[in-house]
């Protein structure tokens, strides 16, 4: 169904960090989401590089992930994307 990408984002991002906020904070800031953009949009260009990878055997055992979906070469353009985003973004804020 192609939402692995999506439950990674979810779990390794907002989730994680607000729960790991509220644990020392004691409160909940949603400013800290801002700081697990970056870091989320790394780890999902690691999952999805591994996807792309195994894209053959995902297709024979009829896995969807969004690597199959996009084909090699969006799958490039987006793993670029995820990988070069979080530098852009830190320029933004400096």
């Amino acid at each position: 169904m192609a939402l692995g990408d999506v439950t990674v984002f979810l779990t390794f991002g907002p989730v994680s960090v607000m729960f790991a906020f509220l644990g020392q904070a004691g409160r909940i800031s949603f400013t800290s989401l801002l700081y697990a953009i970056p870091l989320v949009l790394h780890i999902i260009g690691i999952l999805h590089a591994n996807n792309t990878r195994d894209m053959d055997s995902d297709k024979k055992a009829n896995i969807f992930t969004v690597a199959i979906l996009l084909g090699r070469t969006g799958s490039y353009l987006v793993f670029t994307i995820l990988i070069f985003l979080p530098y852009l973004m830190l320029f933004q804020c400096v």
